[in-house]
């Protein structure tokens, strides 16, 4: 027993550590190094996956009833704190140290239980976010009707997408921002696809895998 709580304190030690630490670092200051962390070899960095995140919130926020302004910072900050001494020593601390950082911060309170909460669903058992500046994301709003070789397995995506068919293997993220903004997404879509010569469904379910 007393080995175990040796252990536990020299935890414990560690984490105030790093909650020290990384407290003196605003989350806006730590984005550059996500330019260095690879999100997928085809999509590019973590950075590069914020940057299209942030646009892509500011894009669909008014027709999921959220904050625009909000939904680009959640957006732009959400990915932070996976370069924090905190989460990289507690991995699955991802996410809910983000929130706790822009709380700190006086970040907007949406914009931090989005942070905190943009994880969500883990899985068809968990709690679904229902703040719409978390449904400014892709999770439960977008449904692609065409194959695509990126998608990952339905059991690690948050929407819980079936590879290739488009439909979610549980209703629990379907929701009715996600319908208005539906619209929006197939605009900027094309327009999108257009300006780079893609396709429509390869752009949307790009952003798809942003989100995941």
């Amino acid at each position: 027993m007393a080995g175990n709580d040796r252990v536990i304190a020299a935890r414990l030690s560690d984490a105030r550590f790093f909650w020290d630490q990384d407290r003196k670092t605003p989350l806006e200051a730590l984005l550059p190094r996500l330019d260095s962390i690879t999100f997928h070899a085809k999509l590019g960095s973590q950075g590069e996956r914020v940057r299209r995140l942030e646009q892509w919130a500011r894009l669909l926020a008014s027709p999921c009833g959220a904050d625009p302004s909000d939904a680009a910072l959640a957006a732009r900050l959400c990915k932070a704190d996976l370069v924090t001494g905190m989460v990289g020593e507690f991995p699955e601390l991802q996410g809910l140290m983000g929130r706790y950082y822009a709380q700190g911060e006086r970040q907007p309170e949406p914009v931090a239980n989005a942070i905190g909460e943009h994880y969500k669903p883990q899985g068809p058992s968990d709690a679904v976010p229902s703040a719409p500046v978390f449904h400014v994301g892709p999770t439960g709003s977008i449904r692609s009707r065409s194959p695509c070789p990126l998608y990952p397995p339905a059991a690690q995506s948050p929407a819980m997408v079936r590879p290739g068919t488009g439909l979610p293997a549980t209703s629990s993220t379907v929701t009715a921002t996600g319908s208005a903004a539906l619209p929006s997404v197939l605009t900027w879509a094309e327009a999108e696809a257009a300006s780079r010569s893609r396709d429509r469904e390869r752009t949307v379910a790009t952003l798809m895998i942003d989100s995941w």
